[in-house]
């Protein structure tokens, strides 16, 4: 009987190290029209700082955000244009984006690789830390970032919030998430608020911020 319960724990054992594998495989093979076409998902918990990882932005710090403390919290403020697919590393989403102009830092390198935080990724949706949608290639967007201490690369930028990190130049705006999106339909927005938590944000401050940015460094 012994022996029957330890090749059975072997086995699930094995099926579990093979389902990994396969998942991490399937992540690495991932084409941007995978992605694209991917179901875009929110998590509802996304303090990284509750989830295990150090504070990064300024909602984890429990700041009060005004264009100016969004402004002094980021190391860089940059006008970026996205003009390459992005790449996919383990939970986060790396995008080469050409540098037009610096707001905000010192930063003399022509190209920056920002990248998104993602909760989870499955075979048919990708799960996005907070409200900020993908980059869009052939868009320019007015962003704000930091530093982490623990990228994996160390070249690597990530936004400085969950919901002012980018904001499109030419398309600025949210959308009150309520039906089934793919992740290239999100892209049409900046931010994406599940309906059902819509009721506690302030909209008129969340527009009046993004417009007073866009006046700053525009």
């Amino acid at each position: 009987m012994k022996k029957y319960y330890l090749a059975f724990l072997a086995f699930i054992l094995l099926a579990s190290i093979g389902m990994v594998v396969y998942g991490k495989a399937n992540i690495g093979h991932m084409t941007y029209e995978d992605f694209l076409n991917s179901l875009f998902t929110t998590d509802a918990n996304y303090n990284l700082g509750n989830m295990g990882y150090d504070p990064l932005t300024i909602e984890d710090q429990n700041i009060e955000i005004t264009a100016d403390s969004l402004m002094d919290y980021s190391d860089l403020v940059l006008i970026i244009n996205v003009e390459k697919e992005p790449e996919f590393a383990g939970k986060s989403i790396r995008n080469c984006c050409k540098v037009e102009k610096v707001m905000k830092g010192n930063y003399s390198s022509e190209e920056i690789y920002i990248e998104n935080f993602v909760f989870n990724w499955q075979t048919n949706n990708t799960n996005f830390y907070g409200n900020l949608t993908p980059l869009k290639i052939g868009e320019r967007y007015l962003v704000f970032l930091k530093q982490y201490k623990h990228a994996v690369h160390s070249d690597s930028y990530f936004f400085s919030s969950y919901t002012y990190g980018h904001i499109n130049i030419n398309q600025p705006g949210y959308y009150i998430w309520d039906e089934v999106m793919s992740v290239e339909e999100s892209q049409n927005y900046d931010c994406i608020y599940d309906r059902n938590r819509a009721e506690d944000i302030d909209f008129e401050l969340y527009t009046q911020i993004v417009d007073e940015l866009l006046n700053r460094c525009l």
